[in-house]
């Protein structure tokens, strides 16, 4: 008897030891576990972090146990097989790392990345279905962990192809799913400059959401990992930071993953050239009683050795995801072996900067002759970074970015233009009625003057 008191003692003291860390038990035991990766990018130089996070997330969630079959995967499927890939076939999420895009679903790719047909996965889409397309198809004793990266700006996401999404139609379709019953509690990850934006004062707390950004709502996100074989930012710092959690933790809750997350990225990097410290800041929104759910529950329950051994952040090197192109130009020009590369490297950058001297002008010149026509002081709108939080402002705003998009600049394939939205945010939440007539159709006549003198810039990243 006492060998069998002492082997139960044992037995549950280990089990309780195994356990400590599990804040609650799982809350889904009659359901499943659903799982939406997607990744956006523009065909240019950031494409490479963003489809690579996702198809690391895509290798982590499958070891993990949740189940293929409900896993769905959206990405532009441009960098395994491009030329300038010098391991054909392959894509790293890690400097020297090894290959995650091996055995990646190709449910969504190339022209199928669209805003349209991702918020069309998240509801269950009966057409794309008839299409033969996957899509949700969770229901109310389900878990929906959705992963998402791309270029972002002030309450919006770009995607690739047909257009880009808004934070109102994200937080619509949760709201629509919430009343259909397509889950018991959804997580959605989302990296993207000032991605806090599509969330914060927006998502309500009472429609079991819960959503966490790489940064704030009026900050940058940031690239991670330069690989010197590749030539490649490999991975996104919010990713690099959270599946590197995910990999060394079977069990903690999701608001211990956050408050890792959180503290990570907050760390100050200093540029080497400029030697300016540099430092995200992750958020978290919506209903935080989720979050003291165990992360088993939404990225798979198993212990697994990870072959992708995101390691440590220190030594590496850490950019701005809008400054990528000028540091990938800038590696170009250094590591150049010929002459003519090194000629070829240096058009490229001065065309970058060029480009985007263009879009700083031209936002500038507009802001100033809006100061001579409403008062609005030019430098207020140029620099000011705030939120959207008047009301209506967010449907103002959206006709400034929809106005500027078709007749000025392709934001989707200009993705530095992002960066300069805020002049639209500070227009709607400072002007007049009559003063938004104004600038709006002073807009159309400056884009309509700048295609007419240099044409329409296509890409100028």
């Amino acid at each position: 008897m006492k060998i069998i008191l002492i082997l139960v003692v044992c037995y549950l003291a280990a089990t309780s030891a195994y356990r400590f860390d599990i804040p609650e038990l799982p809350v889904n035991a009659n359901g499943t576990s659903w799982a939406f990766l997607a990744a956006g990018g523009n065909g240019f130089s950031l494409d490479w972090s963003i489809q690579a996070d996702v198809y690391h997330a895509f290798q982590v969630f499958k070891a993990r146990g949740v189940p293929e079959e409900n896993i769905i995967v959206m990405h532009l499927d441009n960098q395994a097989n491009k030329k300038s890939n010098p391991k054909p076939g392959t894509v790293i999420n890690v400097p020297g790392g090894p290959d995650v895009y091996h055995g990646v679903p190709k449910h969504y790719t190339g022209l199928e990345v669209t805003a349209k047909n991702f918020l069309g996965v998240l509801r269950g889409d009966e057409t794309l279905k008839q299409q033969g397309k996957k899509v949700l198809e969770s229901g109310p004793e389900d878990n929906v962990f959705v992963y998402f990266m791309d270029h972002g700006g002030h309450q919006l996401v770009a995607f690739p192809h047909g257009g880009y999404m808004y934070a109102k139609d994200l937080i619509a379709t949760f709201k629509e799913m919430y009343a259909n019953k397509k889950y018991q509690k959804l997580v959605f990850y989302l990296e993207a400059c000032e991605s806090g934006s599509m969330f914060n004062t927006l998502l309500p707390e009472d429609i079991n959401v819960y959503a966490v950004t790489s940064s704030t709502p009026t900050q940058s996100s940031w690239a991670w990992g330069y690989d010197k074989v590749y030539k490649e930012y490999t991975a996104g710092y919010f990713a690099a930071t959270w599946l590197r959690n995910t990999e060394q933790k079977q069990t903690e809750s999701l608001d211990e993953q956050f408050k890792y997350i959180e503290t990570e990225t907050a760390k100050d990097y200093s540029d080497p050239q400029s030697g300016q410290k540099w430092h995200q800041n992750a958020q978290h929104y919506g209903d935080l009683t989720v979050a003291k759910q165990d992360i088993g529950q939404y990225e798979g329950p198993k212990q697994f050795k990870s072959e992708v051994n995101t390691g440590s952040d220190e030594h590496q090197e850490i950019v701005s995801f809008r400054d990528v192109p000028v540091a990938m130009a800038q590696k170009a020009i250094v590591q150049s072996v010929t002459n003519e590369d090194k000629l070829q490297a240096v058009e490229q950058l001065e065309q970058i900067l060029i480009g985007r001297q263009l879009i700083d002008k031209h936002f500038q010149e507009f802001a100033t002759d809006l100061e001579q026509l409403t008062g609005l002081d030019s430098q207020l709108l140029v620099n000011q970074r705030q939120e959207l939080l008047t009301e209506g402002s967010g449907d103002c705003y959206q006709q400034f970015v929809d106005t500027f998009h078709s007749k000025c600049f392709n934001i989707n394939e200009n993705p530095y233009v992002l960066g300069k939205l805020n002049v639209f945010v500070n227009i709607c939440e400072h002007l007049t009625a009559r003063q938004l007539a104004i600038a709006l159709h002073q807009l159309v006549g400056q884009c309509e003057t700048t295609n007419t003198i240099v044409g329409k810039p296509e890409h100028i990243i």
